[in-house]
């Protein structure tokens, strides 16, 4: 039967005490491993890894959504797109009867840094978070939203509606329309500001403050001028719930040119995202320009659509935002209902648990300029946690963090499940041989408290690495299970 950790921390107190009389305490540990009645050895076993396309993800109330076009050489295409409600600004908004509309921008924050001053001291920014090639163009489409985007979900109020990332909507009015390529300058808009005869009277410069880089949209005046303005819509501004029934939302998709997909994809930022309605009113008989701010609501989702493709099996893809997953099997792992031989045979050993890891190493020539930071390794049959993220070293125990050369190039990623196996070990414990999976970490993926044991279905972090797999025929890349042990010799 297995020794388990705690044992070994029982032998290793009762042996100090009674060197205690003679020695010192801290020496005591060293002339214990040192007196030759402990062996310390390595078992190495083969596990077996697959890739798994992943269906959909989890994507509403994300902290960043996606937007854009990324085709990948190994993982092929993915495609971002957001949909979201708005809310009007306050309850019983009404235009003037005079208002005409001047434009209409909808205004998507970057994630960005400073990066100095041009030499006319404007600020200049460098653009976070963009993944692929910025010079590639392609086509931004808005849509109004004939589904009716829930809150809450119908069959239990008590609860939020979830939103898949590969939910169908039905969409109506084309309101935009446009090619696009990120820019780190867009800062500034201008509005032509126009009289009631139509002439303009103003050109109005507009920044945010503070100044900062963001996607800006122009959307059709004459859809906002037929359904925004008159005494026939002041009823559709009078709430927050009536405003929403009647507008339901947008849908921002992007769209390949000439087929063209080589292209970028852009985590957003839409804490500050805004629709403004820009407009002129004629009081006391001067032109007086004005403006409606509708920000995002609280139904706000991704929608993703990536490539299906043949996964070469001498690798592991790992992609996130609805990509792919890697699975192991240990110990020859091929049926739920049987236990391997090698798991029975390791049973019977006399053996103290002193780490067991799961390396896996990258493929540099396959992988991607976007390495994940992090992965996450968990129990795939149930979907939960591994017993190790609740260890004395917590969430990071684990490992899971990406590992680089000197030049910065990622090599390896390392897990520790020294729990999960030392529990598996001892037949006098009820843990389950399991098949574990790998993922792309997301925030989210952290438990929140001791009982959060279960992996939650979100997905946004778009990062992938191909990791060489079981069948690589590398001998030395292969993914291994290794078992550090000590036996009383």
């Amino acid at each position: 039967m297995t020794i388990k950790v705690a044992k070994y921390i029982s032998l290793l107190l009762l042996s100090s005490f009674v060197i205690s009389c003679d020695k010192e305490l801290e020496n005591s540990g060293v002339d214990l491993i040192d007196n030759d009645k402990f062996s310390t050895r390595t078992y190495t076993s083969q596990v077996k890894t697959t890739t798994e396309n992943v269906e959909s993800v989890r994507t509403d109330n994300a902290p960043n959504y996606l937007l854009g076009i990324y085709d990948d050489p190994d993982f092929g295409v993915t495609t971002g797109s957001i949909v979201s409600q708005l809310r009007v600004p306050f309850a019983g908004l009404s235009f003037d009867e005079t208002a005409r509309i001047d434009a209409v921008i909808l205004e998507i924050p970057y994630y960005y840094t400073n990066d100095g001053v041009y030499d006319d001291n404007k600020p200049k920014f460098k653009l976070d978070s963009v993944y692929g090639n910025a010079q590639t163009p392609y086509r931004l489409k808005v849509n109004r939203v004939a589904t009716y985007l829930n809150n809450l979900d119908p069959e239990d109020p008590s609860k939020q509606l979830k939103y898949y990332s590969d939910k169908d909507y039905e969409l109506s009015d084309l309101l935009a329309e446009q090619v696009f390529v990120p820019n780190p300058n867009d800062t500034m808009i201008v509005i032509s500001r126009r009289a009631e005869d139509g002439t303009i009277y103003e050109e109005d410069e507009r920044k945010s403050s503070p100044v900062r880089p963001s996607i800006k949209i122009s959307l059709d005046p004459d859809f906002f001028t037929n359904n925004f303005l008159g005494d026939e819509n002041k009823s559709k501004f009078t709430t927050n719930d009536d405003f929403i029934d009647f507008f339901r939302g947008i849908y921002i998709q992007a769209e390949p040119i000439d087929g063209f997909t080589d292209a970028s994809l852009i985590q957003t930022n839409l804490d500050n995202a805004k629709l403004t309605v820009y407009f002129s009113e004629t009081i006391d008989g001067e032109n007086t320009p004005s403006l409606f701010n509708f920000g995002f609501n609280n139904v706000t989702a991704n929608n993703f659509e990536n490539s299906t493709i043949t996964y070469n099996p001498q690798n592991n893809y790992v992609q996130g935002a609805g990509g792919s997953i890697t699975t192991i099997s240990l110990f020859g792992q091929d049926s739920e209902d049987e236990i391997p031989a090698e798991l029975e045979e390791l049973r019977t050993k006399n053996w103290i648990i002193n780490e067991a890891r799961l390396v896996f190493n990258v493929n540099d020539d396959l992988s991607s300029d976007f390495t994940p930071d992090r992965l996450l390794i968990y129990n795939y049959d149930k979907n939960r946690q591994l017993p190790d993220v609740f260890g004395i070293d917590g969430f990071s125990g684990i490992g899971g963090s990406v590992e680089k050369d000197d030049d910065g190039k990622a090599i390896k990623y390392t897990f520790r499940i020294t729990d999960y196996i030392t529990n598996l070990l001892d037949e006098s414990n009820d843990e389950e041989l399991n098949k574990l999976a790998i993922k792309v970490y997301n925030t989210s993926d952290a438990p929140q408290s001791n009982q959060d044991f279960l992996i939650k279905d979100y997905g946004w972090n778009p990062k992938r690495v191909v990791l060489y797999g079981s069948e690589s025929p590398i001998e030395d890349k292969k993914v291994k299970l290794e078992i550090i042990y000590s036996e009383i010799n």
